[in-house]
C-alpha cells in the first residue's frame, strides 16, 4: 500500500509502537487529525499510561498486535518500531500491519547498522534488526529517505547535528 497521508477525517489510525505519543500528537494535527479516531499500541505499560494521562489517543492497547485480535484500520503507522524486534518476528508485524491497513502503511526505520543496547531499564529500546531501503521496495513501499547517512558516526557533536538536519533535504 502506497501513497500519501490522506485527510484523516472519519478515518481509523493505529499508531503501533506509540510510545509516549509523539506521533499521534503529530496525526491530531494533520488535516482531519482531530476528527479521526487513533489508537495507540505499546508493549510498555508506562508509555500507555503517560498517553492515557494526556489523552492523546482515543483508544490504547496493551501488547503484541501480531497477538491482538483487531478489526481493519484505515491508516497504520509504526515509526521507529522494527529495528527494536529481531527480524523474523518484525517481518511476521509488517506482514500483520499490510493486512490490517486499508488504506495505508507508514514505517519509518534506521536505513541500514544503527544497533544499540536497551536504554536505562527499557529492555525493549534495544535495537536489535537492520533494515535497508530493499527489504521495503521488496513488498512494494514507496521509500523516502530523511537525515543524512553521515550522522551515524558522529553523532556527539552539535556541528554535525546541525550538518544531519540541513543534508536532510538531499537524503
Amino acid at each position: 500500500i502506497t501513497g500519501s497521508l490522506p485527510n484523516l477525517s472519519g478515518k481509523r489510525v493505529l499508531d503501533v509502537g506509540c510510545g509516549m505519543g509523539s506521533i499521534g500528537f503529530m496525526l491530531r494535527q494533520a488535516p482531519g487529525g482531530t476528527d479521526a479516531w487513533l489508537t495507540g499500541a505499546d508493549i510498555y505499560q508506562p508509555y500507555l499510561d503517560f498517553c492515557r494521562r494526556f489523552s492523546i489517543y482515543d483508544e490504547l492497547l496493551a501488547g503484541d498486535v501480531t497477538r491482538l485480535d483487531l478489526e481493519p484500520f484505515d491508516v497504520v503507522v509504526a515509526t521507529d518500531v522494527l529495528e527494536h524486534i529481531e527480524r523474523p518476528a518484525a517481518d511476521r508485524l509488517l506482514a500483520r500491519l499490510e493486512e490490517l491497513a486499508t488504506e495505508l502503511v507508514i514505517v519509518s526505520t534506521p536505513n541500514g547498522p544503527d544497533l544499540r543496547p536497551p536504554v536505562g531499564d527499557v529492555e525493549s529500546e534495544a535495537h536489535v534488526s537492520v533494515w535497508r531501503v530493499g527489504d521495503f521496495r521488496r513488498r512494494g513501499y514507496d521509500v523516502r529517505g530523511i537525515g543524512c547517512r553521515l550522522h551515524r558516526s558522529c553523532r556527539q557533536n552539535h556541528m554535525t547535528l546541525a550538518a544531519w538536519y540541513v543534508l536532510t533535504p538531499m537524503a
